[in-house]
């Protein structure tokens, strides 16, 4: 009797591991012809700072004796000059990629009125400029919060400085000089897809 109880029992576990067999050897299966679109998002999520670039402008230099005034150049000369003879072209933009870490140009509009100096009237911002400390550009997702940390910085008034608060890819304010040629994150809201954030 108890060899024959014995018997059964071991039947019982064989055919337990059979069924256990079975379903690991099915959820393998299983796996295996999941389709890429089922993958987590984490699986699927962007790698920051891989290839994205975002719009930056770089410090042109001073436009008084006493350094008050600055200038910014945020378009490309040189693609601009092989372009001069072709009416119509988009201004080429400055890029870096985004996970360089550049300082942001922080901006406060106080509507001042435009300097009597001829070469700056024509993209004069009414307002003053201040540089963070480096940040790389994928430090951001939301432009709200690169203003945030233009507000933490310097206080409520200011944000980060737009393509078009100057002209023509050239920016002029009260502010001071950073080293010449120093490039800077700032933001263009007409073309969210230039920017290291979203808008």
């Amino acid at each position: 009797m108890h060899g024959g109880t014995g018997r059964q029992l071991l039947r019982t576990g064989l055919s337990g591991l059979a069924v256990l067999c079975v379903a690991l050897t099915g959820y393998g299966s299983e796996q295996a012809r999941k389709p890429a679109s089922q993958s987590s998002p984490r699986d699927s999520a962007p790698v920051r700072g891989s290839t994205k670039t975002g719009l930056v402008c770089a410090q042109n230099g001073p436009f008084s004796k006493t350094g008050a005034i600055t200038e910014y150049q945020c378009t490309d000369r040189q693609a601009q000059m092989s372009k001069q003879a072709q009416a119509g072209q988009p201004a080429t933009h400055m890029k870096a990629a985004c996970s360089i870490a550049l300082p942001i140009l922080c901006f406060r509009d106080i509507n001042a009125p435009s300097p009597k100096i001829p070469d700056v009237k024509g993209y004069w911002s009414g307002g003053v400029v201040a540089a963070t400390p480096p940040q790389t550009g994928d430090k951001f997702t939301r432009v709200r919060q690169v203003n945030a940390y233009c507000q933490a910085l310097f206080g409520k008034d200011w944000r980060v400085l737009s393509y078009h608060d100057g002209h023509k890819g050239r920016v002029a304010a009260y502010g001071r000089q950073l080293k010449s040629g120093q490039k800077v994150w700032i933001d263009i809201r007409t073309q969210p897809g230039e920017n290291c954030w979203v808008d």
